[in-house]
């Protein structure tokens, strides 16, 4: 999936908008869609090089909404101490380490780190990611749609550590990625009971994420 063209995406999605639909008519229920604007985005390659030891750095990935980059740097490393001064730090141009578990508000405080860093004009920021598991990076633990330049990584707890034990090393991180407008939709049924006066919501979403097969991100939400 990493491979497709925004075109392609664009098919995929409105393939499951299709299915969602026919389920709800096969079982005799009308079903309308709801449109909205959002923002998509299209990955094609990355990249996170230690260039001081000539190897990748491991258990790492491009976050969601990242910006292409092509950035060699030493790690400018960032404090949880250090978060709410970014204004103060040398960040432009720089490759950022935000060198600790930044989930005190989830994913909307790394969001808004990022966004920071990208309007201080930084290249890059890597994340440590600590959800779903220790050994592999989340592409959506930063997700941003807002970033206007910035590139952005994530690493779990190995790839954090390799950083962690190497701080005067070189790094660079390359990602061939862009974000374009798009319009999703909700796919609604409704039905009517005329006997009661209560009325109930039952929701789920229908998506994926980077790197990941539909059928392993949310097959289960659809099939909900």
């Amino acid at each position: 999936p990493g491979r497709l063209q925004s075109g392609q995406y664009r098919l995929g999605e409105a393939a499951a908008a299709d299915y969602i639909e026919s389920a709800f008519r096969n079982l005799g229920v009308a079903a309308l869609r709801e449109e909205y604007p959002v923002r998509g985005w299209t990955f094609r390659s990355f990249e996170l090089w230690n260039v001081t030891r000539n190897r990748a750095v491991p258990s790492a990935t491009a976050c969601y909404f990242s910006n292409r980059i092509e950035a060699k740097d030493h790690l400018l490393r960032i404090k949880a101490s250090e978060v709410y001064k970014l204004d103060q730090l040398p960040v432009k141009g720089r490759l950022c380490f935000v060198e600790f578990w930044s989930g005190m508000d989830g994913v909307m405080g790394r969001n808004t780190i990022a966004e920071e860093l990208d309007r201080l004009g930084a290249a890059g920021a890597i994340f440590i990611s600590n959800i779903h598991t220790a050994l592999a990076p989340s592409t959506k633990i930063e997700r941003s749609p807002f970033l206007k330049t910035l590139g952005v990584a994530a690493v779990s707890q190995e790839g954090a550590f390799d950083l962690a034990r190497n701080p005067d090393d070189v790094y660079q991180l390359k990602i061939d990625a862009e974000g374009f407008d798009h319009r999703s939709c909700n796919v609604i049924a409704r039905i009517e009971k005329k006997t009661c006066d209560d009325k109930g919501v039952f929701g789920c979403h229908y998506d994926t994420a980077p790197l990941v097969q539909g059928a392993g991100d949310n097959a289960a939400g659809t099939a909900m």
